[in-house]
């Protein structure tokens, strides 16, 4: 049987929640939003900690500056980072949809449960209300894990890291030793995988609808290409070589 295989994830599932239009667009038509520039700073950071994980899960030990904080839990071993759920509907239109999942990292605790946790670079410490922008994605992760045949305990993990202080041991004409050092704060998130599973078949209905959905009305990307599309432009003749316009 022929058809379309769609993916999708959380970061887009996000996405339809701002905006239905831009989802079915990204995911259906492949026109995505314009992407803003990123700091590489973020990708270093990122690159840096699951390094040191690693080593850690090598030892079979938790990260020190986590032990207090997780007491009861430890790195899972089997590693259930790239996960995957397959959807396959065979009445018409035929859809595939697949959704998929990179964790950062996963817990598990002594009765075997586990645990999505992801780590969030940060330029400031976060605010109290900060983990409920990511309550979206922690859903998916544990959906993901436990359609995989992974017993989820119900929670997730954020660890916000970032930048403190530079630490001199000495103030001389030629200062060295310097240590620049970050901070970190754990926040805990309540799952809940029915919200998930009730987001995924909204998105696949939207996905096999002949039509576009209508765009939010709080979407500046759609309210921008509506203004747009109203601007005319004049086109002037160029004349020579060295003139573009006159």
């Amino acid at each position: 049987m022929s058809g379309r295989v769609y993916i999708i994830s959380a970061t887009s599932l996000n996405l339809l929640l701002e905006c239905p239009l831009c989802f079915y667009l990204k995911v259906k038509e492949k026109i995505d939003r314009p992407r803003p520039p990123t700091a590489s700073i973020t990708f270093g950071m990122d690159k840096v900690i699951k390094e040191y994980f690693n080593k850690c899960r090598e030892k079979g030990i938790l990260p020190p500056f986590l032990q207090k904080k997780l007491e009861g839990k430890k790195l899972a071993l089997e590693k259930p980072l790239n996960l995957k759920v397959e959807y396959i509907l065979s009445e018409s239109p035929y859809l595939k949809l697949k959704l998929v999942g990179n964790l950062d990292e996963c817990l598990v605790d002594e009765e075997g449960k586990y645990y999505p946790l992801d780590h969030k670079t940060r330029g400031y410490a976060p605010k109290q209300d900060s983990s409920s922008v990511y309550q979206l994605q922690m859903n998916i992760y544990s959906f993901l894990l436990k359609k995989n045949g992974f017993p989820i305990g119900g929670k997730g993990y954020l660890v916000y890291y970032f930048p403190q202080e530079i630490e001199t041991p000495e103030w001389k004409e030629k200062i060295s030793g310097e240590v620049f050092k970050f901070n970190f704060e754990i926040q805990e998130i309540e799952i809940n995988v029915e919200e998930a599973n009730e987001l995924i078949w909204y998105a696949i209905r939207i996905l096999k609808s002949p039509t576009p959905p209508s765009p939010s009305p709080s979407c500046s990307y759609c309210n921008w290409r509506r203004e747009r599309s109203g601007v005319y432009f004049v086109y002037h003749e160029k004349k020579n070589k060295n003139t573009l316009f006159e």
